[in-house]
């Protein structure tokens, strides 16, 4: 039996009105939680629990607008089947999801973003990823 299946075993059918309710309450915070996390990821940050109460409401549908359009292509992260883009560091673009602190390499030289930035701009962003966990992502299709 899959963790999926046994959280359905668990999990009670919500009303369809609080179900509703949720999805409008997290829309109507998503965006502007998800722009302040980016800017400055801090553990027990309030878009953590947005993240895990999408997942519990069985990931609701985003539009393609809303993460990058290139999704399927580039991979998604095993836990929330998302991403938030990419950071070069030198050469290389490491897809990265913050909310579960995963990265994954892309390859080198795919973007012309990186002869844009500076070796102290990578150093940034190694700073900042250094600490997350290699993984194998998954395409965004995979459920």
């Amino acid at each position: 039996m899959s963790n999926h299946e046994k959280e359905s075993e668990v999990q009670p059918d919500l009303p369809e009105t609080i179900r509703e309710a949720l999805i409008e309450i997290l829309t109507y915070l998503w965006e502007d939680e998800r722009k302040n996390f980016l800017a400055d990821p801090k553990e027990g940050h309030v878009f953590h629990a947005l993240v895990a109460v999408d997942c519990w409401l069985d990931r609701h549908p985003r539009t393609n607008d809303e993460w990058d359009s290139g999704q399927e292509y580039w991979r998604v992260c095993p836990e929330c089947r998302r991403h938030d883009g990419y950071l070069n560091i030198g050469r290389a673009h490491w897809f990265v999801c913050h909310t579960h602190r995963v990265k994954w390499c892309v390859g080198d030289n795919l973007f012309s973003t990186w002869k844009f930035q500076t070796e102290a701009h990578w150093q940034q962003n190694w700073a900042r990823i250094r600490s997350y966990r290699a993984v194998e992502p998954l395409r965004s299709d995979a459920a």
